[in-house]
This record gives C-alpha cells, structure tokens and sequence, in this order.
C-alpha cells in the first residue's frame, strides 16, 4: 500500500471531519433560534450588530415603528461583555422602547461570540400591577372613608369569613361589642367565641350570620343583648360577600341602633292613646295661663319645678327669642279663640328640647275666654334621630355619589301576564355614566328599550329572574351597544324595584383572551418541537416532557415523572463509554450551579448493546416551585 496516498486519505477524512463537526456545531446554534419561538429574540455581535432576529423580533420591531434592532440593547452591555473572563454570562433587565416594557434575558456564549436577548413584553403586567396597587390603595381609602363617615354615628359595620372570623369592623361596631359582650374585639377573632359566655345571644348570632353565609341576605329589626347587661334594638342589613365566581367567601353587616326612636314612638303612640281616652290636647306637660300670660297651673314639667313657674311669665323661664315666639302664639289664640299647634326647640332650665305645642283657649261658664291651655309632648330625641338620619343619608349619598362601582336603582315593567318585559332607569350614580357613557339626565324615567334598543332581553331576563325569585344574582356580560364587559352584582330592593353594582371588566376579559392564547401556542409549540423537551421541579423530579422527549428515552410520560434527573435509573455514559455521575448531567450542573449548560454529550445505555448518542443543555427556570428546563 502506498503510504503517501494513505497519509493522503486520512488528511481528507480528517478534514471532512472537521467540516460536518463545524456544520454540526452550526446546526445546533441555528437550532437554538427557533423560527416559531413567539418570544422575540436578538442577537449580537461583540460590537453591538444585529446578526440574528427571529420572526416574533422582525414582528415587534415593525409594531414600535423601528428598523434598528439595537434599541434592545442595555446601554454599556458591549462593554461588559467584552471584559468577561467566564465562557456563559446571563443577566436580566428591563428596557422600556417607547410606551412599551420589556423584560430582557441576556445571555453571552463566548463559544459563539455573540449576545442573545429574549425579550418579553411585560407592560400589560406592569399595567396589571399598577392597577393593582391602586385597587388596594382604593379600598384602604374606602375604609377609611366608611370609618370617617360613619364616626360619631350610630351606624355599625363589620364583616366576617365563612369561619365566622372577623375581617373588618369600625370604631362604633367596635365599642357597641364591647357594650354588648364585654369583650375588646380584634381582626381575626372568631365571632361565635366573643358571645360563649352568653350562650342565647351566641344562638342568635350562628342563626343570623349563618343564613347570610349560606348566599342569603337579609334587613331585619332585631333585639340584642343580655336584659340584664346591656340590650338594644337594631336595623340590621346583612349581605353576603361573593368573589368572581360567585362563591360565597364572608358576610357584612350594617346596623344602626334604633332602640330610641322606637322607644320614642311607642312612647308618642302611648301619649296619644291617652289623649283621646282623657281629655282632648292632654299631653305628658300641661300647664294653664291667664290672660295676662301668668302661669296659674303647671303639671309635669320636665325642665323646671311646676311649683316654681306658677305666677311667672314666659319672659321669666325662656330666653328672649322664645319667649317672644311662645307668647305670640298664646296671645293670637287669646284674640281669635282658636287653638292653634306648632314646634320648636325651647331652652328652659338649662335644657334645650323639641316640643310639640299645643295651644287652646281656655273660657268660663259664659263662653269667654280667661286664659289659655298648654299641652306639650318633648319630641327632642325623635327630631334628634330625625337629624341623624338625615346626616346619615347625606353621608350615604356621598358615597353613592363616590363610588368606583356602577350603581343604578330600577323599577321592573312587566306584561299583562306578569313576566318581566322591561325596566326603567330610576337612579343611578356618576360612576355609571363613566362606566357606560349613558348620561343621568338623558337616562332617568326612560325604559331599558328606549336607552339600549340593539341589546336584545338578556339583561331584562337576568334581572326579571332577581324580581320574580327574589335572590341576588352575579354574573358576567358583553354589551354588543357599549362594547364592553361587565361583571353585575343585582338584588331586589323594593316590591318592584331592583338596584344594579357592576365593574367594566373589558381590559381583564381581553387580558385572559390574550393569555389563553398564549397558553395554547406554548402547548402546540412544546409538543411540536423538534427538540426532546424536560421540565423538573426544585428537586429534580420530572414534571413533564414533550412527545421528542419520550421518543429519545424511550420511556413513557408516566415512567419519566415517577424520575429524578438525578436518579440512579439513568445509565448515562461519557464518550470515552466510561460511566457518567450524575454531577455531570448538563440537567444536575444547571439545577446545582444555577445558571445554563450546554451541549453536554452524553450516551443513553438503553441495552447492554444499543447506546444512543445525545447532546443536552439546561437552563433554570426562575419560577417558583420549578427546576431546570432540558432540551
């Protein structure tokens, strides 16, 4: 055999060689790019030039406008790049590129002297987080809004989980509790516990809130307390707190304590019953004046002694301004000899009370008039109630008018049949107009087919389901009118009333389309991958793999998860065929060293007699709970 022309043959083999190893090398670098990656990635040369750009990168560059790809590029990145010493550098920033965030994981391979950028768009996240932080911030307001609003008042509020744990309550609900049980409350604690000392009153509060928690709500007049501690009469309104799904999660209640002025009216109901059995105009304070205005009989009196008013004058007892007001009236009853009936607040005695004045003339046995009756009933803690309730209201109405929510009151039309064929806008707060554009005075006294002609029954047939049963309802709905979705809370409010709370829910309607999407082209690609894909949680243990995948082992989904990649199943072998540890799996090093591995060759020993030859790289995945992702 000719030794030059085997010296000959064996430079061409070797050369050859050399030629399909860098082809090879060239293969599994373009490999790493993939076309259909919907993740835009970029990559650069030691100077800062564009050598690669994937479909989704060409893709985003046209939708910002641009044309040169190193707007991607961190500033002073070609110059840190350049003075690393080790073979793999990755980092992650953020870059914003005119109204738009991305989060940017950069990775340098000196192997290939070049830099890569996945680059994702995370503004909607970013927005979502904004929005979330001004949600929060919008409901601590609220708290402390309800806390304002409500101090000084009689008005309660608190709610509590299915567990019966208090999650919220305010300073008067607070120290009503603690009038009631003598008990400080505090977030967290359970309701049923606070009364176990008062085992009837415990009762009534499992039954009462038991019912909201079951998705029922309620306004009752109810009384509470142990008679022989402290007892009081309340308007209780309880409604139950559902998430997005509709589940019921807690319960609130807002109470006033009405104990006065249902003691007040049973106490002028009483009055009044006496006065039609004894004598006409008999109040609980009577008294009788001459024609000069000089008291001369006095029963009752609640302010001063009735020994020491008889001979005196109203200028005795009242201030000036009153007496002025209460003599005027006594002597036009003294001129025209009728009775006359009016109210006013009077400061007698250093007390100051609302009186109900009844005034009559009073005559002789011949008919003329000698001097005039007083009859007067003290309405000062009903007028005083009256005044809370209407500052209550106020209060009330401010924060209908402040609300965030949608908020409009109905009244349901129905057809000779009875079935709900319509309703009418009776009330409804600025938050609604923002929400739909629906202006309040070109709504009100108009019917649902007269505002929205085009949106068809399906919001009459939700809310005549709420009138005809009686139950709240919540639901999600496009308006094909308005082009948006909503998400309703609606209740019965009144015989033929209902009232509407709704959110504009269009951005996080668009947002879940837009993530299921993505979910579905993350699924198709990792199952269409050319490439065996692996994905391990914290500890090694396979969580998944794609079809590639189970066809290169050669083992089943369920044989692979029931694995660690550390296991001692695997019979891995070095090229030289001398068995591989486990530290030296590309899979081990990533999980282990935290930072990516590549091209790691490897033998899978499937046989004693059949090795199949494999190039694998991992990368961690910075997710919670998750490990490394093997390609």
């Amino acid at each position: 055999m000719n030794t030059d022309n085997t010296a000959t043959t064996i430079e061409e083999l070797q050369l050859e060689l050399s030629s399909l190893r860098r082809q090879n090398e060239e293969y599994r670098h373009q490999a790493t790019f993939p076309q259909l990656n919907p993740v835009p990635i970029f990559e650069f040369d030691r100077n800062g030039q564009a050598v690669y750009l994937n479909h989704a990168a060409q893709q985003i560059l046209t939708q910002l406008g641009l044309i040169d790809a190193r707007v991607f590029l961190p500033e002073g990145l070609v110059e840190m790049i350049n003075g690393v010493e080790d073979s793999v550098l990755q980092s992650y920033t953020e870059q914003r590129i005119n109204d738009q965030i991305f989060e940017e994981t950069i990775a340098h391979s000196k192997e290939y002297g070049t830099v890569r950028i996945y680059a994702n768009n995370i503004t909607q996240r970013r927005q979502a987080e904004e929005a979330l932080k001004a949600r929060t911030l919008e409901l601590v307001q609220t708290q402390e809004f309800l806390e304002a609003a409500t101090k000084g008042t009689d008005v309660i509020i608190a709610t509590i989980d299915t567990h019966y744990c208090y999650t919220y309550f305010n300073q008067a609900y607070q120290e009503e509790l603690k009038r009631l049980s003598g008990i400080d409350i505090h977030l967290g604690m359970n309701m049923l516990e606070v009364f176990s000392h008062l085992p009837e009153q415990q009762k009534k509060v499992a039954q009462e809130w038991g019912q909201v928690l079951q998705g029922e709500s309620t306004n009752k007049v109810l009384e509470f307390g142990d008679p022989g501690l402290y007892q009081k009469i309340y308007n209780v309104l309880h409604t139950p707190i559902k998430d997005h799904e509709g589940k019921v999660v807690g319960a609130g209640e807002v109470a006033y304590n009405i104990s006065e002025q249902v003691r007040a009216q049973e106490a002028l109901k009483q009055s009044e019953a006496r006065f039609r059995l004894l004598l006409k105009n008999t109040p609980v304070t009577i008294a009788a004046q001459d024609k000069d205005l000089r008291f001369i009989w006095a029963y009752n009196q609640r302010t001063v002694n009735p020994a020491e008013v008889i001979g005196k004058t109203d200028t005795d007892i009242f201030p000036p301004e009153i007496a002025a007001w209460t003599m005027g009236l006594k002597r036009q009853v003294l001129e025209t000899g009728k009775e006359l009936q009016d109210q006013g607040w009077v400061t007698s005695g250093g007390k100051r009370v609302y009186l109900d004045l009844f005034l009559e003339p009073i005559r002789d046995q011949n008919g003329q008039i000698t001097g005039v009756g007083i009859a007067t009933v003290d309405l000062s803690d009903i007028k005083l109630a009256e005044q809370a309730l209407r500052e209550s209201e106020a209060q009330y109405r401010s924060l209908f008018e402040g609300m965030t929510e949608g908020f409009a009151i109905h009244e349901m039309i129905f057809d000779e049949k009875g079935k709900p064929c319509d309703y009418r806008f009776l009330d409804l707060n600025p938050a609604f107009e923002r929400l739909t554009g629906l202006k309040r005075d070109l709504v009100i006294g108009k019917t649902y087919h007269e505002v929205l002609p085009g949106e068809g029954d399906i919001w009459i047939n939700k809310f005549g389901k709420v009138m005809l049963t009686g139950e709240p309802v919540q639901f999600d709905n496009y308006s094909p009118t308005l082009n948006r979705h909503y998400e309703v809370f609606a209740y019965k409010c009144a015989p033929i009333q209902f009232a509407t709370i709704f959110l504009d829910i269009s951005d996080r309607k668009h947002m879940e389309d837009e993530l299921r999407i993505n979910l579905t082209k993350y699924s198709v690609l990792f199952e269409t991958l050319p490439l065996g894909v692996t994905i391990t949680d914290q500890s090694g243990q396979i969580l998944e793999s794609n079809q590639e995948a189970t066809r290169l082992l050669g083992l089943s989904p369920e044989e692979q998860k029931g694995r660690l990649i550390q296991g001692e199943q695997w019979r891995i072998v070095r090229p030289d065929h001398s068995p591989m540890p486990a530290e030296e799996y590309a899979s081990v090093r990533a999980l282990k060293e935290k930072h990516r591995v590549e091209n790691v060759e490897m033998g899978l020993k499937k046989d004693e007699e059949h090795i199949d030859w494999i190039s694998v790289s991992a990368s961690p995945i910075p997710l919670k709970n998750y490990g490394v992702v093997i390609t």
